[in-house]
C-alpha cells in the first residue's frame, strides 16, 4: 500500500471503505449462505477496485479476489472449483464455466476487432477460428459464440468484458484482436 495519500484519497477510501461495509451488512442478511459469501466477496472486490484506482492496491494484491469472486460464481452456476466448496445443483444442463465464456469472449472481440479493420464476418471467423484450433474451435462456432455474447444480458462477467474491451479497441482494433488471441491461445 502507498505510504502517504491525499486528502482527497484519503475521502475515496473511507467511502470505498463504507460501501464495503454496508454491503457487508446487506450481505449478512441473505439466506443462503453461498449467496452471502459471493455477496461479501463481490463487495471486496469493489473494494480492491476502488484502491486500485486511487493507488492503495496493487492490481497483484487484487488477484485473489478475482480469483475469489470468479470461483463464487462458477460455484453458482453449477461448477465444481478444486479446492472450494461442492456447487449447488444445477437444474439441467450447467452454464459454461467462467474461463471458457471469458476464451469465448476474446474471440468474439478478436471478430470484432477484425471487422473494425475491414474484414467481412466470415474472413473474420475463419481467422479466429484458425488462431484458436486447438480448441477445435470452427468459424460457424466463433460466429455462435459471438452471436451468444452480444445476445446475453449484463448479468455475465464475460459480457461485462466483452463491452469493455471493445470500446478501448477502437484506437487499434488488429492490436486488441492479436491480444485477445493471445489470451486465448495462452489458457488453453
Amino acid at each position: 500500500m502507498s505510504e502517504e495519500f491525499s486528502p482527497e484519497e484519503q475521502k475515496l477510501m473511507l467511502i470505498a471503505l463504507a460501501n464495503f461495509a454496508n454491503t457487508l451488512i446487506e450481505a449478512g442478511k441473505l439466506e443462503e449462505p453461498l449467496e452471502r459469501a459471493k455477496c461479501a466477496a463481490t463487495s471486496a472486490l469493489g473494494l480492491a477496485t476502488s484502491l486500485v484506482k486511487i493507488g492503495g492496491l496493487t492490481p497483484k494484491e487484487q488477484f485473489p479476489l478475482l480469483e475469489l469472486t470468479a470461483a463464487l460464481y462458477d460455484l453458482h452456476e453449477g461448477h465444481s472449483v478444486p479446492g472450494w466448496l461442492r456447487p449447488r445443483k444445477a437444474h439441467g444442463r450447467p452454464a459454461i464455466s467462467t474461463a471458457t465464456a471469458m476464451k469465448r469472449t476474446y474471440s468474439a472481440i478478436a471478430v470484432d476487432c477484425l471487422l473494425s479493420a475491414g474484414k467481412s464476418l466470415d474472413v473474420a471467423c475463419r481467422k479466429v477460428a484458425c488462431a484458436i484450433s486447438g480448441d477445435d474451435a470452427t468459424q460457424h462456432i466463433v460466429k455462435r459464440w459471438r452471436k451468444k455474447i452480444r445476445e446475453s444480458g449484463d448479468s455475465h462477467p464475460a459480457t461485462k468484458e466483452y463491452f469493455r474491451l471493445l470500446a478501448k479497441a477502437k484506437d487499434d482494433p488488429e492490436g486488441m484482436a492479436r491480444a485477445c488471441l493471445k489470451l486465448v491461445k495462452e489458457n488453453q
